[in-house]
């Protein structure tokens, strides 16, 4: 009789045929919906850097973010609050930075992989730029002593000046400067007395530190604004030592060497730079060639007997003041001190009760180094088998001393 229908092999065939198909489709699928993905996201950077550019023109400003944009109404969020989504994996782009270029005819925009969130980002201006001046003892300064890079920092007063751009501004038809910094506001009126070079500059005199944003603003007689601004960096803060910090340890009995570990900051400056550990008392003193470099804040040198003398120069030669760490000079080498408290030295059944630990009655002299270890035996008064107690100390430079005293009961 003639069978009807698939066979087992047969079905199995159809089976693995069809899994084929469908897994080249899902395949296709996916790599479809990628490129549908890609071509979204460079058409949604395309039109940000369109929006990117409409800004410029109409601020004259070089810096901005997506986030920025949308607020101002140059760009159109895909979301109530205000985000505008990457079409590849959903995260928002508003801290996406686009950069603004001028030829000096048109602007031009390029979207970028940098990251700024803050929507008050230095802003600099293509009509107007603000230019930094190490400042001389007399409040002047030479052109020659400009600050080329904006992040540099320097240790003297700064002179700030505002200068344009724009051939076609005209400095008479100022009216008024503005200088600007999270700690103060001054305003510089432009008369027929005093001309906009008159009021263009701006002294920053620092103490210590000034790690801020400066700003000026220039407003002109027909209403219109114009606006740069530049990180000013001074650091005339000499850094400081933890003489708490500082540690001594063994590092070879036999040549007589330790190891000196130095903890120091430069607070928020320009940064550490170098160390010196020595004799020398005088920092000034101290030849270049005798401070080493360090990448951190934690230096470790090897010293022999005698008084050292830490000192420490940020990256723009600012130095601490010299700290003696008192290294060695024979106590480094020699035990701890132990000395048996006059009082109290009778135990009491109240004293019992609560556990008294023996070594509590010594008193314990580690000379330059810190406690390791101080022990006892018996250690407490519950476990007193015996008037005599023994105490041992081990200082951090390997030596011990040990110390018995008799402990009598009330």
């Amino acid at each position: 009789m003639k069978k009807s229908g698939f066979t087992i092999v047969e079905l199995l065939a159809v089976i693995v045929i069809m899994a084929v198909i469908i897994a080249v489709g899902t395949t296709s699928f996916t790599i479809i919906t990628e490129r549908i993905q890609e071509t979204s996201l460079k058409n949604k950077q395309s039109y940000l850097e369109i929006a990117a550019i409409k800004y410029a023109e109409e601020t004259g400003f070089l810096a901005t973010n997506v986030d920025h944009l949308v607020k101002l109404g140059y760009v159109a969020a895909d979301t109530e609050d205000g985000k505008v989504i990457n079409p590849m994996n959903g995260e928002a782009l508003n801290c996406q930075v686009i950069r603004l270029t001028h030829d000096g005819h048109f602007f031009y925009a390029t979207y970028t992989e940098e990251v700024e969130c803050n929507n008050d980002m230095p802003k600099s201006n293509v009509y107007l730029k603000i230019e930094k001046y190490k400042s001389l003892d007399d409040g002047s300064y030479d052109e020659r002593e400009k600050v080329e890079d904006d992040e540099d920092w320097v240790n003297q007063n700064l002179i700030l000046v505002a200068t344009f751009l724009d051939i076609n501004t005209s400095e008479e038809d100022v009216v008024k400067v503005v200088w600007k910094s999270n700690a103060e506001v001054i305003e510089k009126e432009v008369n027929e007395n005093y001309s906009f070079r008159d009021q263009n500059t701006f002294v920053v005199q620092a103490e210590q530190l000034i790690n801020t944003i400066y700003s000026v603003q220039v407003f002109m007689k027909d209403g219109t604004t114009y606006e740069a601004q530049i990180p000013v960096k001074i650091d005339k803060q000499a850094p400081v030592v933890f003489q708490d910090e500082i540690k001594v340890s063994l590092k070879d009995d036999s040549a007589r060497s330790s190891e000196v570990k130095v903890v120091a900051s430069d607070g928020n400056g320009a940064g550490l730079a170098r160390y010196y550990v020595g004799p020398n008392s005088n920092c000034l003193a101290v030849s270049d060639i005798q401070y080493l470099p360090s990448e951190s804040s934690v230096y470790k040198t090897i010293v022999g007997r005698g008084i050292y003398y830490v000192c420490v120069k940020d990256q723009l030669g600012n130095l601490s003041e010299p700290i003696s760490t008192k290294v060695i000079d024979l106590v480094n080498f020699l035990p701890p001190t132990l000395v048996v408290k006059e009082d109290p030295l009778v135990l009491t059944s109240e004293s019992l009760n609560e556990n008294y630990l023996f070594k509590d009655n010594i008193l314990t002299d580690y000379g330059i180094f810190e406690e390791a270890q101080l022990s006892c035996n018996p250690t407490s008064a519950s476990e007193l088998t015996a008037h005599e107690v023994t105490c041992t100390a081990v200082s951090t430079n390997g030596l011990s001393s040990t110390i018995a005293f008799l402990v009598q009961q009330g």
